[in-house]
């Protein structure tokens, strides 16, 4: 009985060795699995983290070489890459600079540490909603939609556009359509002319042309101000289009200094406010319709002068010039 007793205690013991001889080969085939695939995820990782920094630095690359090309004048024209508007809505203060300062360092303003203007991006609030481009404006009634593109993305991602046309408001477009992307004014290309030191935007027309409806505009200096040109004024013997301004003094007749500051502002009605562009500056508002088009063949032009200190007088020389062209349809 003794000796089937320990017959039995050593065959356990000799079963608890090999399983315990089997988990550990187990457990070291699983440690080997685990260090290699470790390492072959570093390495991965390591890789494209070197594809990442090849590609950068090859943009970068590009990008100074593009900006002393321009500099000593070895090219004649830019064509300049329009990016797509982005949604804002919620983000920090951190990411919408970030995002800022990306789109600058790839445009031809490519500033040696540069930073977004306090003065006019000092007062965003981080996690506010921005509004949208799907939203309807009736004079005093705004309904504003959060959601999707931001408007304002349009100009923090396109740095070259010194000077935006935006709507001030237009009439009997609310109602059913407010869930439409409302077709704000967007350049379809821009071009900089080295020699000539200017930044032409071409839009196709307006967006409510076409709607047979009473529309006033605005020329938004946003980036302008930003990049150090505070003050424009329009040259009417260069320009096609004798835009009809709201003021009787303005940008036609004298020196306008751009106050375009980004804020939380109530205007979009909704309670906890809205990170948009204040204020609107009345000698930068203009009217328009599809008559102004009527009787001309060629497209509209607008030249407009930009200054980063007062000039003397409107005849000066302009630091840099954006031009807007209107092209028909």
């Amino acid at each position: 009985m003794k000796k089937k007793l320990v017959r039995i205690i050593l065959i356990l013991i000799a079963i608890c060795i090999a399983i315990f001889f089997r988990i550990v080969d187990y457990a070291f085939d699983f440690a080997i699995a685990y260090v290699q695939k470790y390492h072959q995820e570093k390495q991965e990782k390591a890789h494209i983290e070197n594809v990442q920094k090849e590609r950068l630095e090859q943009e970068k690359q590009k990008r100074t070489e593009r900006q002393r090309q321009i500099e000593n004048k070895e090219v004649k024209k830019v064509y300049i890459n329009i990016n797509k508007p982005s949604e804002l809505s919620f983000k920090s203060k951190e990411e919408i600079y970030n995002l800022r300062k990306k789109y600058v360092s790839q445009s031809i303003f490519n500033l040696p540490n540069y930073e977004p203007s306090e003065e006019v991006f000092g007062q965003i609030e981080s996690g506010k909603p921005w509004v949208s481009m799907k939203q309807c404006k009736y004079k005093d009634t705004y309904l504003a939609d959060v959601q999707g593109s931001s408007e304002e993305s349009r100009y923090i991602n396109n740095p070259e556009l010194l000077v935006g046309v935006d709507y001030a408001f237009y009439d009997s477009y609310c109602g059913e359509r407010r869930t439409e992307e409302i077709p704000y004014s967007t350049p379809i290309n821009m071009i900089y002319d080295v020699e000539k030191n200017t930044v032409e935007a071409t839009f196709v027309s307006l967006p409510f042309c076409n709607q047979g409806k009473q529309t006033w505009y605005a020329f938004k200096g946003l980036n302008a101000r930003d990049l150090g040109y505070k003050y424009a004024y329009i040259d009417k013997e260069q320009s096609t289009f004798d835009v009809n301004f709201a003021e009787e003094t303005n940008a036609s007749n004298s020196i306008v200094e751009f106050q375009d500051f980004i804020h939380v502002g109530g205007s979009c009605g909704l309670e906890s406010g809205c990170n948009n562009v204040s204020p609107n500056q009345p000698p930068l508002n203009f009217y328009y319709s599809c008559e102004d088009f009527k009787g001309y063949n060629e497209n509209r032009i607008i030249y407009i002068k930009l200054w980063k200190d007062m000039p003397n007088s409107p005849a000066d020389k302009a630091d840099i010039t954006q031009i807007i062209r209107f092209k028909r349809i």
